[in-house]
């Protein structure tokens, strides 16, 4: 990882990955002084996109090829999906049912992220002074296995933070933790993001966004 000090509230964090020689943003997400957290894919003003849903206790077998197109209001929106500190989850005209931020007492997985080949990812055009950057290098990029990514959430006393280990089934991956304090709605917390690759598979055209919801 390379990075500098330290995000604050109402910044973007955008990751990028170093790949054929430019630094190609993956993902982004910013906490809100409520507590509120947001966060989207990063891949150009999208034109298109489907979304659908699955239920189940622990494994779920998500079936891409039958989701739904998204309509006018998602696009305007982009993949931008928004974690309320009260605990409802916006993505784009739909809200669902998350856990309140407000009680967070243990970590807590927010989402999970499946991206493109990072050949499609384009250099950032320009960098605002909200935007703070985070640049994953010499990762061992492996063609025949798709990269993706988990981003949590767990309560935080101050303390030294330390990385999070990756997925059970991850091979090989890079994470990282920041700190944020001083939120209006919610305890202090940790945002945690590691991003690695494991089994061989396809890799898709398209990035993905698995949410956690409750019915």
């Amino acid at each position: 990882m390379r990075m500098a000090t330290t995000p604050q509230v109402g910044e973007r964090i955008r990751v990028a990955m170093y790949y054929a020689g430019d630094w190609r943003p993956l993902i982004w997400f910013k906490v809100g002084k409520d507590g509120s957290i947001y966060l989207g894919l990063l891949l150009g003003q999208p034109t298109f996109g489907a979304k659908g849903s699955a239920t189940g206790e622990r494994i779920i077998d998500v079936k891409y090829n039958d989701g739904r197109p998204m309509i006018a209001e998602d696009m305007r929106k982009g993949s931008r999906v928004s974690f309320k500190a009260s605990g409802e989850i916006h993505f784009g005209s739909d809200i669902l049912t998350g856990e309140s931020l407000e009680q967070l007492s243990k970590p807590r997985q927010l989402c999970l992220a499946l991206f493109a080949h990072p050949s499609r990812y384009r250099p950032p055009a320009k960098r605002t002074v909200n935007d703070y950057d985070v640049g994953v290098v010499d990762y061992p990029v492996d063609e025949a296995r798709p990269l993706y990514a988990s981003v949590e959430v767990a309560p935080w006393s101050g303390s030294p933070l330390c990385a999070p280990q990756g997925l059970p089934r991850m091979n090989v991956w890079q994470s990282f933790a920041f700190g944020f304090s001083g939120l209006t709605r919610t305890p202090n917390y940790a945002l945690a993001v590691t991003i690695g690759h494991g089994a061989e598979g396809p890799r898709p055209q398209l990035p993905h966004l698995a949410i956690a919801s409750r019915r």
